[in-house]
């Protein structure tokens, strides 16, 4: 079970390899509705794809899944979290009570068991109610995969990456900003305090 993402990934696998044995092997990925070859010659390289499990892996040829385990696992979970809020919504409007979220808490007090998750289920709730079926889980993060994302930081910056490199990777951005980079310092500093 790999630290960065708590099942048999690329770094369970491939993490051991030498640069020589990683530079003869050839990694794939599919994006798009396309087969893509990635550029990894060293561990340096691969350290990026870590979190990412295996698809197909035969001799010297492997397929990476597309995106980190932890952040499959994070949206089925908000994924999950918000239909479960719109539920008690409906059940809400239908029974004639307030749309408070203290009315939705009154209905699952254990939606919010966790500190973490009592912010993301106030998020998604007022989102419900704003935007309706519009509404999103952009930009939310559950506490597991943030520490997660908070153990690759730290590897990807030790084995080269400048901080912005490894936020971008983390939380996979094409640029970040820059209060977007202090947001992010700051979130994955906060989590590492609490692990």
């Amino acid at each position: 079970m790999s630290k960065f993402s708590g099942k048999c990934d690329i770094y369970d696998m491939y993490g051991s390899r030498s640069d020589v044995e990683i530079e003869n092997m050839e990694f794939y990925t599919y994006i798009n509705g396309r087969t893509h070859r990635l550029e990894i010659n060293s561990q340096k390289d691969l350290a990026k794809y870590y979190p990412n499990l295996i698809a197909v892996g035969c001799g010297n040829i492997v397929d990476l899944s597309n995106v980190p385990y932890f952040e499959r696992q994070e949206e089925e979970h908000l994924t999950l979290t918000m239909d479960v809020i719109r539920r008690y919504i409906n059940r809400l409007r239908k029974s004639g009570k307030d749309l408070t979220f203290e009315n939705l808490l009154l209905l699952d007090p254990y939606l919010t068991r966790y500190e973490h998750d009592e912010q993301n289920a106030k998020i998604i709730f007022e989102r419900l109610i704003e935007h309706g079926k519009h509404a999103n889980i952009e930009g939310l993060h559950t506490y597991i995969s943030e520490c997660y994302r908070a153990i690759w930081y730290e590897h990807l910056v030790s084995v080269g990456y400048t901080e912005n490199e490894a936020l971008q990777w983390v939380y996979r951005l094409l640029w970040l900003d820059g209060a977007e980079i202090r947001e992010a310092k700051e979130r994955l500093n906060a989590i590492k305090k609490s692990i």
